[in-house]
């Protein structure tokens, strides 16, 4: 086995010299100006593994990782489309790629509804009419990506990986909607080691919280706590130790910056207003990468091995936009204003919203060539289509018994708590040997549970494209893992 690790700069040309005047929109608030400098570059990251089968065939898979709040399903496929037409001699295709965005909230904005600083009728006109705004912005993060996987392929060295899971119990993070959980972390590893040195080389972070340590007052852009943690896992082993990281279902999870843990305060107030700055992200992003080479240190030699078999499989989805209607709650009158809000968003969003952004997309010549959403409509019935991926490694060593195996479950959207464990209950491998990974290869959704929304309601009813997400995102992952056991829909490996 070999693995390589990559980075490559992909801040907006001109920023740096030109700050507000550049005119760059930062995804993740409503701010009331455009970006007025740089905390820290926006990264792509990536990590590129190759095995050997039948002493000549070199399989490849690629993880990306990059500084975006989103990735919209139409950026991903070009970007593996142009890895797989441009980078020809590593042989790699769409299914052997992994497209993850951190998630920053102080990213450049891709897809166009924070193209207008200001409120949320900002956000609506972009919304409605800032869809294109961004092309060429996503076209140079692709030319910057193509540079970089092509610059990995001379850069493979022989390693051997191990996989790793603890909790992380501290109080580090939150459920803002249900604060009296104090829902604590898992953090996954996948370590590899240099083959020749018997070094640490590289870490993949598996992490679950919202990239939202700097808060709305930030107007710099930052990769946040996730840039920090490769950064400082970087500066802890003089640059010995490359890393990437990947974000796990944290839908309703948020760091804990100027909240406290006053749990049951919390749950009757909101912790959206927590002021997070510079120094909480340090803290946050510093914690966690010392965490993490603690935790791959401590991983028993026997535990690595030289060979890394996968299998992948991706699935397309679809999922109406469809509101509940039914509503169970033990208060009458909290259901019945729950109900009003939620079936006002809704319509809004239907009714108003969506064909506006249909009626001015225009014929298919001018149609944005990165949506933010991929949407299949007939009149007033529309249709989300997004894509699901489960991959599943297998790592074993010549000349001994045994291997050990670990899954990734990549999800389209954010996922809340309660989701992601669902969804690890489903996988072919042990919760505690199986990782979900939000944001990847699109992002068309928040996915919450019935009860979250017409108990509730909320923020994330208001953002979240279809109420029915969660739902469906459930029943097809279901499916998609038992056709997969039955040997029903096949995979790459």
């Amino acid at each position: 086995m070999r693995v390589a690790f990559g980075k490559v700069d992909i801040t907006p040309p001109g920023i740096l010299e030109k700050g507000e005047a550049a005119r760059v929109p930062m995804a993740g608030y409503s701010r009331p100006h455009y970006a007025r400098g740089v905390l820290d570059p926006m990264m792509a990251r990536a990590v590129l593994v190759e095995d050997v089968v039948l002493g000549n065939i070199k399989k490849r898979f690629l993880f990306l990782s990059i500084d975006t709040l989103k990735i919209p399903l139409k950026f991903a496929d070009y970007v593996k489309e142009q890895i797989q037409k441009h980078l020809t001699h590593l042989t790699i295709n769409p299914n052997q790629i992994l497209v993850h965005a951190t998630h920053t909230h102080a990213a450049p904005d891709l897809t166009g509804e924070y193209h207008w600083p200001g409120g949320i009728f900002s956000i609506m006109r972009g919304i409605m009419f800032g869809l294109n705004r961004n092309d060429k912005y996503m076209v140079f993060i692709t030319r910057r990506i193509l540079d970089m996987v092509g610059r990995m392929a001379e850069d493979l060295v022989p390693c051997r990986a191990a996989f790793t899971k603890v909790v992380v119990p501290e109080a580090v993070i939150i459920n803002r909607r249900h604060p009296t959980r104090q829902s604590k972390s898992p953090l996954g590893i996948i370590a590899f080691k240099d083959a020749g040195t018997g070094d640490l080389a590289g870490l993949i972070v598996n992490f679950t919280s919202h990239s939202t340590t700097l808060s709305n007052m930030n107007d710099k852009l930052s990769g946040d706590f996730p840039g920090r943690i490769v950064d400082h896992l970087e500066e802890l082993t003089k640059g010995k130790v490359k890393a990437a990281f990947l974000g796990g279902a944290s839908g309703d999870i948020n760091p804990i910056t100027t909240c406290g843990t006053d749990y049951e305060h919390l749950s009757v107030n909101t912790i959206l207003g927590q002021k997070g700055t510079k120094e909480h992200m340090y803290r946050m992003g510093n914690f966690v990468a010392e965490r993490a080479l603690e935790v791959a240190r401590a991983i028993p030699e026997g535990k690595y091995h030289d060979t890394l078999e996968y299998k992948s499989w991706v699935r397309t989805i679809w999922v109406p936009l469809r509101d509940f209607t039914h509503y169970h709650n033990a208060s009458p009158l909290k259901a019945a204003m729950v109900k009003l809000q939620n079936r006002v968003v809704y319509g809004v969003k239907k009714y108003f919203l969506l064909p506006v952004v249909l009626a001015t997309a225009g014929n298919e010549d001018s149609k944005p060539n990165f949506p933010g959403l991929a949407i299949k409509h007939r009149g007033m019935r529309m249709n989300c289509y997004s894509k699901i991926m489960y991959l599943r490694f297998k790592m074993s060593s010549k000349g001994r018994k045994g291997a050990d195996e670990f899954s990734i479950i990549a999800v389209p959207g954010e996922p809340f708590e309660d989701i992601g464990n669902f969804l690890l209950s489903k996988s072919h491998t042990a919760p505690e040997n199986t990782l979900v990974v939000q944001h990847a290869n699109d992002w068309f959704a928040y996915f919450f549970d019935l009860n979250e929304y017409t108990d509730m309601g909320g923020m994330e009813p208001l953002e979240g494209t279809t109420p029915v997400a969660g739902y469906y995102i459930k029943k097809e992952y279901a499916k998609f893992l038992e056709d997969i056991n039955a040997g029903l829909t096949t995979g790459h490996s």
